[in-house]
């Protein structure tokens, strides 16, 4: 099975917290209110015990868009 692959230009972003929506809307077509249910979501999504796992492939160009005062948002997504 070939990895799907996702490219996201984190400079087109409103702010840091919105990568979070656009990887949900990404990988699964789907786009939350708020950052917060966003990163919720996505955490259930991927942490599921889901056995048809999907190999993807997340590019983040511009990361440096992310950096924040106290780098939360590098720290979830990683």
């Amino acid at each position: 099975m070939p990895a799907e692959k996702h490219y996201i230009n984190c400079t087109q972003l409103k702010n840091p917290a919105a990568i979070y929506s656009n990887i949900l809307y990404s990988f699964y077509n789907l786009r939350l209110k708020g950052s917060s249910n966003s990163l919720t979501e996505l955490n259930e999504r991927l942490l599921s015990n889901n056995k048809k796992v999907k190999l993807r492939i997340l590019i983040m160009d511009e990361m440096d868009y992310l950096l924040n005062r106290n780098q939360e948002v590098l720290y979830n997504i990683f």
